[in-house]
C-alpha cells in the first residue's frame, strides 16, 4: 500500500512538472520513488533471508482462502490467496497473515485454489521475528521466482536511478 501511495505521488509530481515545464522535479521524484521501492525490497529481502533462522511457534488451524475482487470501473477481477493463523509466543497470542514475504510475485491463479486447499485447516509452524514476534511467516526464505525478480529489479533500478539523477542535474544547468 505504501508503494501504491508513493506511485500516486510520483504521477502527480510528473504531471505537475510536465505542465509547468520544470523537468528536474520529474527526474528527481522518479529517482526518489525508485530508491524508495529499492529500500522496501531490501527490507523484505532481509526478512526473507532472516526468517529461515527465526524461532518457530505452532499455529492453530491455518485458514486459507482464495479471494476474488472485481474492479467496478473496468470489470476486471483480481485473485489473491489470503491466509490467517494464530500462534503464541511467551504466553502472548498473535495473529499472522503472511504466507511468505512477497515481492509482487504471487502464486499463479491456477494454483491458488490447490495451494489454499493444501494448507487450509492444517496446523503449521509460524516463524516469528525474535525481537518483534508480531512479524511472522509460514513459508520462510525466497523462492526461485523471487530471486529472479530481485536480480532483474536491481539490474534495472540502479542504472535507471542514476540516469534519472543525471538528467535532473543536467536539466538544472
Amino acid at each position: 500500500m505504501k508503494l501504491f501511495i508513493a506511485a500516486l505521488l510520483l504521477i502527480f509530481l510528473v504531471v505537475l512538472a510536465s505542465l509547468s515545464g520544470i523537468w528536474p522535479i520529474a527526474y528527481f521524484s522518479s529517482a526518489a520513488y525508485i530508491g524508495y521501492a529499492a529500500l522496501e525490497v531490501i527490507i523484505r529481502t532481509k526478512y526473507s533471508f532472516a526468517s529461515r533462522r527465526w524461532p518457530t511457534a505452532p499455529t492453530q488451524r491455518v485458514r486459507a482462502r482464495v479471494e476474488d475482487t472485481e474492479d467496478i470501473d473496468d470489470g476486471s477481477s483480481t485473485r489473491t490467496l489470503k491466509v490467517r493463523y494464530r500462534y503464541e509466543v511467551n504466553g502472548i497470542a498473535y495473529q499472522g497473515q503472511q504466507l511468505r514475504f512477497p515481492f509482487g510475485i504471487v502464486p499463479s491463479v491456477e494454483t491458488m485454489p490447490s495451494q489454499a486447499k493444501q494448507i487450509n485447516g492444517k496446523r503449521s509452524l509460524a516463524r516469528y521475528h525474535p525481537q518483534k514476534p508480531e512479524i511472522s511467516v509460514l513459508q520462510p526464505g525466497l523462492s526461485l521466482l523471487d530471486g529472479i525478480a530481485l536480480t532483474v529489479f536491481f539490474l534495472c533500478a540502479f542504472p535507471l536511478t542514476f540516469a534519472l539523477l543525471m538528467l535532473g542535474v543536467n536539466a538544472l544547468s
